[in-house]
């Protein structure tokens, strides 16, 4: 395959997303709001007849975690960043992880090695930015990407707007996710932009592009 690399301008707009998607993994993914539904209060409960039993301490749970008996750290989070979803999903009572794997996964079935896939979403955006690097401006690699990257943010933006996380899984999504999947919104839209005849380019990013030279 004959190396061909896109535009500077749209690959600086692809490597800005592929940056987006790995920050939105180190950030909150998902977490337990313990006051509102019977869902959550149940789940709530539940985790603290669990700190009570394990621990033998009688006070609840704070916002964001469980603390053990000793201050050495906290024991069970009610929130979740990207990174920490397979470690979390393979802790057993973990149930915001647990939660949030089940929401994509709709099983309950090997939970703890679906939770490892999370890891592809900054994977794969690092791959399509090295192969829009490289091969970018070659239609048929820039338009394969463009359909990639549409298909993992809309399955995961109609997988999150057609479901009441709050109501069926007790979570509320957190912007981490939101952020990653539009990310891969943008990188479609720059690989598709580039797999767009010359021409038409140019007219869609104006001087800028067409004063740099050809793609």
């Amino acid at each position: 395959m004959t190396r061909r690399p896109m535009h500077p301008v749209l690959l600086s707009f692809v490597w800005g997303c592929v940056g987006v998607v790995v920050i939105g993994f180190f950030l909150p993914w998902a977490s337990l709001d313990l006051r509102t539904t019977q869902a959550e209060r149940s789940i709530a409960a539940s985790i603290r007849k669990a700190s009570r039993k394990t621990f033998k301490k009688s006070s609840g749970a704070s916002r964001s975690w469980i603390h053990g008996k000793r201050d050495n750290g906290p024991i069970i989070p009610t929130n979740v960043r990207g990174y920490q979803v397979p470690l979390f999903a393979n802790r057993k009572g973990v149930k915001v992880a647990m939660q949030l794997v089940k929401l994509f996964a709709k099983t309950d079935e090997q939970i703890g090695w679906k939770s490892y896939a999370v890891y592809l979403l900054p994977g794969v955006a690092v791959v399509c930015g090295l192969l829009l690097s490289a091969w970018g401006g070659d239609r048929q690699v820039a338009l394969a990407i463009a359909i990639a990257c549409a298909a993992i943010a809309g399955y995961g933006c109609w997988t999150l707007l057609a479901t009441d996380t709050r109501k069926a899984y007790a979570v509320a999504i957190g912007s981490g996710l939101w952020l990653s999947l539009a990310a891969y919104a943008g990188l479609s839209a720059s690989a598709l932009l580039s797999a767009l005849p010359q021409p038409l380019q140019r007219r869609i990013l104006g001087r800028r592009l067409a004063g740099s030279g050809g793609v």
